[in-house]
């Protein structure tokens, strides 16, 4: 099967996600038990941990992977995420309980995105963290290689080093609704412009609605809110990943977020 590399960007998820799908062509029950089984859970690759810092406290990130099998072994996972230690183990446990519910939701949607008695297929994931003052955040991105077709996943962990909680669009804004405007309106023009369709601004349609699902998969960076968006958001193929300014921003973040439009 062909390969190729997976590339990650720096790193909320709102809820850990559990994993359900399974083999079809079993009991529910059954192969999903049989997922878990054939699954290891442990450090992969060269360790090569390094430092990070929030709130004050020093983490060290390590890499984790979930890897297993579907039991005709049709199917493949070597789903890695990075994983915290040290710091406030409150923050490290919300993060580490996140991002794994984030791969674990990737493996789900690999195992339910395939066909009964298709071709072998595999799902490959990774992680990179970013810190922020207040702020620590993973981006993990997947992609199902399937026969010839590749398909992509993306999910994002942000957790407040403050409160060792998600940030959630209720916390990051101080009007929910506000922010997801916002967030609409600078998804319309950005994405245009992004994709070189000058002058242009994309039309309302249902991948660009003010709702928190559409914007779920964001972490903050130096230069503002970065967003990611699947394959077909808006019916354009290829996944589509944009950065709104904290300048656009500023204005409806709520006060005790407002230091990540300070570069902080």
């Amino acid at each position: 099967m062909a390969r190729r590399t997976v590339i990650t960007t720096a790193a909320t998820v709102i809820a850990a996600v559990v994993l359900t799908a399974c083999d079809r062509s079993q009991d529910p029950g059954t192969a999903t038990a049989q997922a878990d089984a054939n699954a290891q859970v442990g450090p992969t690759g060269p360790r090569t941990p390094r430092l990070g810092y929030s709130n004050g406290k020093t983490y060290v990130v390590n890499p984790t992977s979930l890897n297993g099998s579907t039991p005709d072994l049709r199917g493949t996972w070597r789903a890695t995420r990075q994983q915290l230690s040290g710091g406030d183990p409150a923050v490290a446990e919300a993060f580490n309980g996140a991002s794994h519910g984030v791969v674990r939701g990737q493996i789900a949607r690999a195992l339910d995105g395939v066909d009964e008695g298709s071709s072998p297929w595999d799902f490959e994931s990774a992680g990179q963290v970013t810190f922020r003052d207040i702020v620590i955040a993973q981006v993990i991105t997947g992609t199902l290689y399937w026969g010839s077709k590749t398909t992509s996943f993306v999910g994002t962990v942000v957790i407040d080093t403050r409160t060792a909680k998600p940030v959630t669009f209720a916390g990051l804004f101080a009007n929910e609704r506000a922010g997801l405007e916002r967030l609409s309106k600078q998804t319309k023009i950005i994405v245009p412009k992004a994709n070189g369709w000058a002058g242009m601004v994309m039309p309302d349609v249902p991948g660009n609605a003010p709702t928190a699902a559409n914007f779920a998969n964001w972490i903050p960076t130096v230069d503002g809110m970065e967003i990611f968006f699947p394959d077909n958001q808006f019916g354009i193929a290829p996944a589509q990943t944009i950065t709104v300014p904290w300048r656009e921003l500023v204005d409806v973040l709520s006060p005790r977020m407002a230091g990540l439009a300070k570069g902080r």
